[in-house]
């Protein structure tokens, strides 16, 4: 059985890069309060960014509120705790899932512009989803961290 340990959490942020010293403060709280090992926290703050830099950079065209909601939430299992990031934003509707990977045994300078960045999110994430509810993109990411047993435990 799966459970809620916390209750979902979010912020509002402007699209901003200026912004991810806000993100990546709440999303520390998270990982902290959570016991996230190191590896796993580089990989998500990573990720998190990659997403949120894209949203602030290339999904706002026009004079549109330009705000990026991201929600957090975690589920514990007996063995595993299991973080949700999912990133809203009101812009052009845009699927970053649909392109496909880079070619990244070519040499960069003979690579097409583009891909990487969400190549490295598919990479370090356990899931990567994208849907368009309500006029809004969410991109979803989830990661999965084990936990450390004591060895007398059985």
């Amino acid at each position: 059985m799966i459970e809620d340990s916390n209750a979902t959490q979010s912020i509002t942020l402007n699209a901003r890069v200026s912004c991810m010293d806000k993100l990546n403060a709440f999303i520390g709280r998270t990982l902290d309060e959570n016991k996230c090992p190191v590896h796993e926290r580089g990989q998500i703050e990573l990720a998190a960014e990659e997403i949120f830099v894209n949203i602030a950079l290339y999904a706002y065209k026009g004079e549109k509120t330009k705000k990026i909601t991201v929600s957090s939430s975690i589920k514990e299992t007996p063995d595993a705790t299991i973080l949700s990031l999912a990133f809203s934003d009101n812009g052009c509707p845009f699927n970053p899932l649909e392109f496909a990977a880079p070619d990244i045994k070519s040499e960069p300078k003979d690579r097409k512009t583009g891909g990487l960045g969400i190549f490295l999110v598919k990479k370090t994430m356990d899931t990567v989803d994208y849907f368009r509810k309500d006029e809004k993109n969410i991109v979803k990411l989830t990661k999965l961290w084990h936990k450390k047993r004591s060895i007398y435990e059985h």
